[in-house]
């Protein structure tokens, strides 16, 4: 399913109208994003708690924790974009980038509580 997200967001007229920029920023977001979700529903599986203050109110169900991290990034990247992408592209490429880095730093705390 999640490639199936990945292949209709990259392949969309939106996408491909995107100012390179904002493509790379995307594609690492989504990957830090990915690696976050993925790492966040192992820990919960293998009786981890989450230290997300949201994602504590579903940390019995790793299925709805994980639903509800991507449901917020299916609203806020696209928001981000309306709201600031035409107007600050700059500052939307550096946001992208700044909040990849903060979701990769979460994906690996949880790869290295796995160990």
């Amino acid at each position: 399913m999640r490639m199936t997200l990945a292949i209709l967001l990259l392949s969309s007229p939106a996408y491909a109208q995107m100012p390179t920029a904002h493509k790379v920023g995307l594609s690492a977001y989504t990957a830090g994003a990915t690696l976050d979700l993925h790492s966040t529903y192992v820990v919960l599986n293998q009786g981890g708690r989450e230290q997300n203050p949201l994602g504590r109110l579903t940390q019995d169900h790793p299925t709805g924790t994980i639903l509800m991290g991507a449901a917020l990034d299916a609203v806020a990247v696209p928001l981000l974009y309306k709201v600031l992408g035409k107007r600050h592209p700059k500052l939307t490429t550096v946001l992208l980038v700044s909040a990849t880095s903060v979701r990769l730093w979460c994906a690996a705390g949880n790869y290295r509580e796995m160990r």
